[in-house]
């Protein structure tokens, strides 16, 4: 079984718990907007796998080399990853799973057998929410989706 920590949105800033959280999975998956070059380099210091895209907050040298999207597989799966979803093309490499930020607002769902994952932000969530992430699991076909809300 691998498991997979999903964050966005970090925006300069990511919790000690949430560390603890990437520390325990196999990958950590950025959608964008790490905010800073600390930020960036704190998660990256972390040494778990990462696979990750630039968001529109995310300016300057440190991230130059940051893709906007970025398509990988982990075990049966197919990944898309992109920071925000209404910039998904037209034509991108078929997928399972497209992962995204941007909103801050944590969402899954399901569209003509394609799984779209979005954490919300892991610091900074819209009013009346609270920070969020998620953990995915992947055991062969099956595939388990776990919201973790860093404030409980």
């Amino acid at each position: 079984m691998k498991q997979l920590s999903v964050i966005s949105d970090t925006h300069g800033k990511i919790s000690d718990k949430c560390i603890e959280i990437i520390k325990r999975c196999d990958y950590v998956i950025h959608a964008g907007d790490f905010g800073t070059e600390r930020c960036y380099q704190q998660i990256k210091a972390i040494g778990t796998p990462m696979y990750m895209v630039k968001g529109n907050c995310d300016k300057g040298n440190w991230a130059i080399n940051i893709p906007d999207t970025l398509a990988f597989r982990i075990e049966k799966y197919n990944f898309y990853l992109i920071h925000n979803l209404r910039n998904l093309p037209y034509s991108f490499p078929e997928s399972d799973i497209i992962i995204s930020g941007h909103t801050h607002a944590y969402n899954e769902s399901k569209n003509h057998n394609v799984i779209y994952l979005n954490p919300g932000s892991c610091s900074k969530s819209r009013p009346g929410s609270n920070p969020t992430m998620m953990i995915v699991r992947i055991n062969g076909y099956e595939l388990d989706i776990e919201k973790i809300n860093l404030n409980a």
